[in-house]
């Protein structure tokens, strides 16, 4: 069987390239969406199309975004036309980038359309499919995310706090953009002083980005930026350095997240949002979430759920340690990748 997998590769996630990767040791052949548009005899060999946030439009101007959607478009009427099929995987609510949002809904309807499968990571996706077309139910296929375990080197043991006193090392990572509401987050910490020290590490959107939250930090004496790439090989110690990952997601938009899955994967808890990644969790998950309803209430709960996390480590230190053992197993079962991509493999069988 021959797919073309888009993206191939993402700078920063690994996570097209763990699946590929097994689909190749799968006995699939894979192709980039790009070279069977430029290898018309590799197009006609390839029976499936597999897209994920082929949605997003990138473009620095209004008419390169409308440049970017007019191919996407273009591309995926080609695709029906030879009689290929697609399958997408929904990976958000809608784009995080809500600039030119119409046309990505447009593209958004149009996957749904013409996709022959669609694969969700959260259980909470299908509802929200069914409120855009009660047609896509019977193309909807759950399969968990796939963890990280290995991906990014080998866990790194975590220093043991030595009186449960030292502040509580919280770490966001990933790439640093405005929707992450990172603002909100250094408004938290901002007046817990000595209690917490939060590391912010990752790419800066750009260089007028990193500068507003240096200037917006101004007053957290608890937050050290480390903006930058942060290699591969490095990942693993920024993780074993933070006793859990703080992620304050834009419930509007998140749905999933593959951070979450990361942390997990190298044996931390998370402070986070009930996003559908969370949702899934069985009931008794180690994990420290929250809901809100308007940006007011998400500064509330999230400062509620940071100080409950102090208060565990305080009265019972090395609880967070615990808390990701027991998310590392949970992941090891529930989101083994060999497993779902062997459900991957057998979501293109049924429709080829």
């Amino acid at each position: 069987m021959e797919v073309s997998f888009y993206p191939v590769a993402t700078k920063g996630n690994k996570y097209s390239e763990i699946i590929t990767s097994l689909l190749i040791r799968n006995g699939i052949r894979i192709y980039s969406l790009s070279y069977i548009f430029s290898d018309f005899s590799a197009f006609r060999r390839v029976d499936i199309l597999h897209l994920n946030w082929f949605e997003n439009l990138e473009g620095v101007t209004k008419f390169s975004v409308f440049t970017v959607f007019f191919k996407k478009v273009c591309k995926l009427l080609i695709f029906k036309l030879f009689r290929k099929k697609i399958v997408w995987t929904m990976h958000n609510k809608i784009p995080h980038d809500k600039s030119m949002l119409l046309l990505k809904q447009v593209i958004v309807h149009l996957l749904i359309l013409f996709s022959d499968r669609i694969i969700i990571h959260s259980k909470v996706s299908e509802g929200i499919l069914l409120k855009i077309s009660k047609k896509a139910k019977a193309k909807i296929r759950y399969i968990p995310h796939p963890d990280y375990i290995g991906c990014y080197g080998d866990i790194i043991g975590t220093p043991k706090q030595i009186d449960g006193v030292e502040p509580l090392k919280l770490l966001f990572l990933g790439a640093v953009k405005p929707y992450k509401n990172i603002e909100l987050l250094l408004d938290v910490v901002r007046p817990l002083g000595n209690r917490v020290c939060l590391t912010i590490a990752g790419t800066p959107q750009d260089s007028r980005y990193k500068q507003s939250l240096i200037e917006y930090s101004k007053g957290c004496s608890n937050v050290i930026f480390d903006l930058k790439f942060i290699p591969d090989d490095q990942i693993s110690k920024y993780i074993s350095d933070c006793d859990l990952l703080v992620m304050p997601y834009d419930l509007r938009s998140s749905l999933n997240s593959g951070t979450v899955i990361l942390a997990f994967s190298y044996a931390k808890t998370v402070i986070c949002p009930e996003i559908g990644t969370i949702s899934d969790l069985h009931e008794n998950s180690c994990v420290l979430s929250y809901k809100y309803e308007s940006e007011n209430e998400h500064l509330s709960a999230l400062s509620s759920t940071l100080l409950r996390a102090i208060d565990i480590e305080r009265k019972f230190p090395g609880a967070l340690r615990n808390y990701g053992n027991e998310m590392f197993k949970y992941v090891s079962k529930e989101n083994n990748k060999n497993s779902i991509v062997r459900q991957f493999v057998e979501v293109y069988e049924g429709i080829v």
